[in-house]
């Protein structure tokens, strides 16, 4: 009888021990789920993020097996004529395979360790990454994004160019005048040749690194024929010989050959007038 209440006991001692062991497992696992369903969370908040950003990027968890399947969106073809385009392309797919799996499942498998996540670390983390063209709505609504952001730039600039051409003429108008523009005998390389002279005077109270000047040239009628364009001011790096700006209160005399700009049937008059100027930075 002691024999059989030792077998009993033997017994029940492996069936506690079976209950425990099954028990622990179902803890571990229970525990894997626990923290796989903040995952999938954490997953699922990403994956509503990017649908904001054109879907770029898409996350599914498997938390029995372990494997995370990412789907990567590649930007897409806007049809611009760009030949580094299709191999940016290809460089990108590239790194995405070569590099983002072994990043992710590292950081999924230290996580795992840090939250004693036994389950994961028995059956780690592994990543599957692949990619997919963008959905022709993803192109259109891109394209439609960059023509949209093209107008505004062009727009932009359009209106920024039109302020600096108002404050052009209005300090041109106001400050500048030229002076004493006339037609004179010149020389060049030891010859007598027709030239443009003049005077610019700076009546304001800026300086100018450039002016333009453009001379217009006049058949017997008086009608112009032709025009020229000299910069008498001209401050740049590159610039030889004077290479000062045109201070306030400053004149500036000026004289061009122009026995190769004119056209036939000139009659050697000529109008002038500013067309451009840049002010120094302050």
């Amino acid at each position: 009888m002691e024999k059989s209440q030792a077998v009993t006991n033997q017994r029940g001692w492996r069936r506690r021990a079976l209950f425990a062991f099954v028990g622990i497992i179902g803890l571990l696992v229970a525990w894997h789920f626990y923290l796989s369903v903040g995952l999938s969370s954490r997953v699922r908040s990403l994956q509503s993020a990017s649908s904001e950003a054109d879907q770029q990027l898409s996350i599914s968890v498997n938390p029995l097996t372990n494997l995370v399947s990412m789907t990567i969106t590649m930007p897409p073809d806007l049809g611009e004529d760009n030949p580094f385009a299709a191999l940016g392309a290809a460089l990108g797919e590239a790194m995405v395979q070569a590099i983002g799996p072994g990043l992710i499942e590292r950081e999924l498998n230290t996580r795992a360790r840090e939250q004693y996540d036994l389950y994961a670390v028995l059956i780690p983390y592994r990543v599957r990454v692949s990619t997919e063209p963008a959905s022709a709505e993803a192109v259109a609504r891109m394209r439609q994004e960059r023509d949209k952001r093209r107008a505004d730039e062009a727009r932009a600039k359009a209106e920024a160019e039109a302020e600096r051409l108002r404050s052009i003429r209005a300090y041109v108008a106001s400050n500048l005048a030229l002076e004493r523009v006339r037609i004179a005998p010149g020389e060049r390389f030891g010859r007598t040749v027709d030239g443009v002279f003049g005077t610019i005077v700076n009546n304001g109270a800026e300086s100018l690194r450039k002016v333009t000047v453009r001379i217009y040239f006049l058949d017997n009628a008086g009608h112009r024929i032709g025009e020229k364009d000299f910069s008498p001011v001209l401050v740049t790096e590159f610039s030889v010989g004077d290479n000062t700006p045109l201070r306030p209160g400053y004149r500036k005399d000026f004289g061009y050959n122009v026995e190769d700009d004119a056209p036939s049937g000139w009659a050697k008059k000529v109008e002038a007038e500013i067309v451009d100027i840049e002010f120094m930075e302050k």
